[in-house]
């Protein structure tokens, strides 16, 4: 995982709001959105999860949702 990645999903869910790993897959190349998450929010930003279900394949999957009050105190190292 790079910091691009990084950079280019908290723009991603500050702009729009909500990511899914099909969307970072297709959109951005991003393989493991799953990891990008943990470390914004690691950084200090209130991430949400919500399982959904595709309506056509009835598969389960993640929608990533950046919080209202996107952003908690910065942590101290």
């Amino acid at each position: 995982m790079t910091t691009a990645n990084l950079n280019t999903v908290e723009e991603h869910l500050t702009n729009v709001g909500h990511i899914s790993a099909r969307e970072a897959m297709l959109d951005y190349g991003i393989m493991s959105l799953r990891d990008v998450v943990y470390r914004l929010r690691q950084k200090g930003y209130n991430i949400i999860s919500e399982e959904r279900h595709n309506p056509v394949t009835n598969k389960k999957y993640i929608r990533y949702w950046l919080s209202k009050n996107y952003r908690n105190r910065p942590k101290t190292a």
